[in-house]
């Protein structure tokens, strides 16, 4: 599991790779965003939004509106350049990493999305005090991660993941950074799971499926699949599911 934190890999992973064939156009981004909405839905989150590892900015879209004000950050100039272009001068984005993003300020914001980037980090707990830091007091932390090391795949590999959370391990790295968790559940078995398992970690196929572009057949594979993994959810209290989902506040 080798360290990839740097500038390089992320920049090379949005050229070839998600600047095109972006997954939000997929049953996966589909799904992790719905969930992320379930679990926020009864919680006063709003003022000052900061997406860090935002990417092409698709999360901060569950916070258009209302006043909120929109901030993105991501170590790729190619996903702040995407970023930029969907949401034009809507919101504020700039590039640098989550273990030292010193030109954004301390205390400032009242939410603070994290999806799928702790997993990158080989310092995670410096990434999670760097959150901390720049949370107002009483703000709220948006946390997803891939869950289960025994769920580990080649594909994490070539994600540039370093490890999979257990549910129970990131709670305690949170808790002992300052943060309360206010929820935590797991999605994404038993069908997911399979469909990670039987078909995303074939690497040839994976190859092949990063220089599809967005075509009709596609967009039908795509639609039946978000159907199926609904089912999923009827696993959620097994907390088995492949994907961690966390919210949590700052003391």
């Amino acid at each position: 599991m080798q360290k990839t934190e740097n500038k390089s890999f992320y920049e090379a992973k949005w050229e070839e790779e998600w600047g095109f064939a972006r997954e939000q156009h997929g049953p996966i981004f589909f799904h992790r965003k719905r969930m992320i909405r379930k679990m926020i839905e009864n919680y006063p989150l709003n003022g000052k939004i900061l997406d860090i590892g935002c990417g092409d900015g698709s999360l901060l879209s569950l916070f258009r509106g209302g006043g909120n004000k929109l901030y993105g950050c991501d170590i790729s100039e190619k996903a702040i350049e995407l970023a930029k272009n969907k949401f034009g001068d809507i919101a504020i984005f700039t590039t640098g990493d989550i273990t030292h993003f010193n030109s954004l300020p301390e205390g400032e914001f009242d939410v603070i999305i994290c999806s799928e980037l702790l997993e990158h980090i080989e310092n995670d707990e410096l990434a999670i005090k760097n959150l901390y830091y720049k949370l107002k007091k009483g703000g709220y932390l948006i946390v997803t991660t891939p869950h289960r090391e025994k769920y580990w795949l080649l594909l994490d590999e070539i994600d540039g993941h370093v490890r999979r959370y257990e549910k129970a391990e990131l709670e305690k790295k949170l808790t002992r950074n300052g943060f309360t968790v206010c929820e935590s559940k797991t999605w994404g078995y038993p069908l997911l799971h399979l469909y990670y398992t039987l078909v995303l970690n074939k690497v040839k196929g994976r190859a092949k499926m990063k220089i599809v572009k967005k075509t009709k057949q596609k967009q039908i594979f795509s639609i039946i699949l978000r159907s199926i993994f609904y089912l999923d959810d009827l696993f959620i209290p097994l907390s088995k599911g492949r994907n961690l989902f966390l919210l949590a506040r700052k003391k």
